[in-house]
């Protein structure tokens, strides 16, 4: 193992690679000790002597397995750990947080102390100001409680040289790998002032985990792209220490065996990578440069993201990250509808749209298909009549193309319950390339509480690039919850959507075993989900494995608490969240459920009661406003969810994902 200086402020000896705890093996929302703890111990011996944690890692555990690592070990180690509690009105939460940090290390003192994530602005209003939170941190220091006061950036490297010119902090942890350079033209600026500098997502935190034959030619002789990104991470002066995430034993003697070359890049191979990547980067420069002056977009498009993705892919040649992170997003590029608001904004002139149908041809599953979806519009009339309603709403149905080719949509549209009247808009006709149409559809009709309307659709698709048509049924149900009771909607009767999930995936013999259906409403207490399940229930969820949501039959909720979340003065809130509720054990008649927040979370607070139905299951599921942290004032216009149905066979094989037509919720046709 080689060592270095982390920075003349603290004079600690330490090597050039630590042990990041935020990615430690999981064993459901807990740390798997029986892995993790191993694997860090495992590090010491081969000469790492420097952890990293964080009150929030890992559920908020990585500290207990840290502590637990360093039995036996804690002379030799240099900890260092983050509070995310300094804001102005945080005193109080940020001692509970450093006493919460120290009993969970168990030690006296931790060696590093950082503010998590700090960025210009924060540090002005909330760290170095008068009463701001450097003064309690200065007093743990003082109190013996603390050696050296640091902090994490997420920020520009102008705002990183600023922050340590005011010669407050001893060490830095800020990101920079191949991918990532932006800050490196800070570090003279920060050793210049004494300060260690300690480099988190050497690896780009996973991306360049992927093969890239591209990169790893850039090293000749590198048996991996995280070998490449290493070496070329420890390889600069100014660096001190370079922690990676290590989640298996393997990725310990890997890394460790890098850390131990005595040169980890010669003069001339740094020369020629760092020639290499200039190349790279101007040509990735000429698609986007990243600079977000086109953003906000008004449909949802995450330009910057979707760019970063293509050009991972053509020009780094890290394709298979480049799909993954492309799936991953909620933002994808079919959002765009070529509005062209972006096009003025952007300094690089990118023709956006062009770019954007580019990275649909390249990465998206969909491309060569034609999506549709059927959308709710505004419940126009309401009125109660003793045990009925009469109801006048709108719904519309858009097709999207998503090819290079000229598709013929035929859509029928029927209503139940009977006797209701539908009106159907003029026909799509052609749709070309990359074109979106919408087709709008009125209803009339009485109905009763809790009794849904099924507005029925049925597609023909002609899109000629398929050898064949595909039909297909879709629903979307309109709920008009009962006034007064459990499930009485805010504010009286109001219209829930309810919809039937649309088949994404079902092989012709399962067709009829498998669908479900889900509706929604809520009152001040809840948000209320009652879904049906029709499906032989053959496979249940493997509760022996660690995230048991991976395998098994379940149904899988996206909520974006977007417009629903508390505002927060400098930071966004969590957006987005994800609720996994498996089918009910045999055994016990519970349902188990996960949360993902977007780190695992528990799922307090939700309640979900099974019952065996005709063919399936019936859910009755509850989610209290206090657990997803939001008030239900707005809850009927602003909260957004859609659900996916996933069912497995015997073997644990994928055979039926249904996802529901949510509004942003796309049925797409094979």
């Amino acid at each position: 193992m080689q060592y270095t200086t982390l920075g003349k402020r603290t004079g600690l000896k330490v090597s050039v690679l630590g042990f990041g705890a935020m990615r430690l093996p999981m064993k459901g929302a807990k740390v798997d000790y029986d892995l993790a703890v191993p694997m860090m111990q495992r590090a010491f011996e081969k000469g790492v002597n420097y952890v990293d944690s964080a009150a929030g890692y890992c559920g908020a555990d990585s500290e207990t397995a840290v502590g637990l690592a360093l039995k036996g070990w804690r002379d030799k180690v240099v900890v260092s750990t983050k509070t995310p509690n300094y804001k102005r009105d945080q005193h109080d939460v940020f001692w509970r947080t450093l006493e919460q940090s120290l009993k969970k290390l168990q030690v006296d003192c931790i060696d590093l102390y950082c503010f998590h994530a700090l960025w210009g602005k924060r540090f002005d209003e909330h760290v170095a100001c008068k009463g701001g939170s450097y003064e309690w941190i200065a007093k743990a220091k003082e109190q013996g409680l603390i050696k050296h006061i640091c902090f994490s950036f997420h920020d520009t490297a102008e705002q990183l040289a600023r922050i340590a010119a005011t010669g407050l902090f001893d060490v830095v942890t800020c990101q920079y790998n191949l991918l990532d350079r932006t800050n490196e033209p800070a570090f003279a600026a920060v050793k210049k002032q004494g300060m260690g500098i300690v480099v988190m997502g050497p690896v780009g935190g996973g991306r360049l985990g992927a093969p890239s034959e591209a990169l790893q030619k850039l090293i000749p002789g590198a048996a991996s792209v995280p070998e490449v990104a290493l070496r070329f991470v420890i390889a600069n002066p100014y660096i001190d220490v370079a922690i990676s995430g290590m989640t298996e034993m393997k990725h310990v003697e890997e890394n460790c065996r890098i850390a131990a070359r005595k040169t980890a890049l010669t003069a001339g191979e740094r020369r020629k990578v760092e020639g290499v990547l200039k190349r790279y980067k101007k040509l990735a420069d000429l698609y986007c440069t990243g600079c977000k002056y086109c953003m906000p977009c008004p449909h949802g498009v995450d330009i910057p993201r979707n760019f970063d993705a293509l050009n991972e892919y053509r020009v780094y040649e890290l394709k298979d990250r480049a799909h993954r992170r492309y799936a991953e997003s909620d933002n994808r590029a079919t959002r765009c509808i070529a509005c062209g608001a972006c096009l003025t904004k952007c300094p690089q002139h990118i023709e956006i749209i062009s770019q954007l149908k580019e990275t649909i041809r390249t990465l998206d599953s969909d491309y060569g298909r034609l999506a549709v979806r059927l959308l709710p519009g505004k419940l126009a009339r309401c009125t109660l009549k003793g045990g009925s309603a009469a109801v006048e709403m709108a719904a519309r149905v858009e097709c999207y193309n998503i090819s290079d080719q000229v598709a013929r949509p035929q859509i029928a549209v029927a209503a139940r319950p009977r006797g209701a009247e539908v009106k159907v808009g003029k026909a799509i006709g052609e749709l070309a390339a990359f074109e979106r149409k919408s087709l709008p559809v009125k209803f009339a009709g009485t109905i009763r509480p809790n009794r849904p309307i099924r507005l029925g659709l049925a597609i023909e698709n002609t899109l000629e690039t398929l050898a064949s048509t595909s039909k297909l049924p879709a629903e979307l149900q309109i709920l008009l919850a009962r006034p007064g009771g459990a499930k009485a909607l805010a504010g009286g009767p109001k219209a829930s959507m309810a919809g039937e999930l649309g088949d994404v995936k079902t092989p012709a013999r399962l067709a009829r075993l498998h669908g479900a259906t889900l509706a929604a409403a809520y009152d001040a207490q809840a948000l209320h989900l009652r879904a049906m399940i029709r499906d032989d229930a053959a496979f249940l969820p493997d509760h022996n494995s660690g995230r048991w949501v991976e395998k098994g039959d379940r149904l899988v909720l996206d909520l974006d608490l977007s417009m629903l979340a508390r505002p927060q003065a400098d930071r966004p809130p969590k957006l987005f969240w994800q609720i996994f509720i498996g089918l009910p054990d045999k055994a016990t008649g519970k349902c188990p459920v996960a949360v993902v927040r977007p780190i695992w979370h528990s799922h307090d607070g939700i309640q979900v009661t099974p019952r065996r139905a005709a063919g399936g299951w019936r859910l009755d599921i509850r989610i209290a406003w206090p657990f997803l942290t939001c008030p239900p004032g707005k809850a009927g216009s602003a909260l957004g969810f859609n659900a996916r149905h996933i069912s497995h066979d015997a073997a644990g094989k994928v055979n039926v994902s249904r996802q529901w037509a949510a509004d942003t919720g796309w049925v797409v046709l094979a």
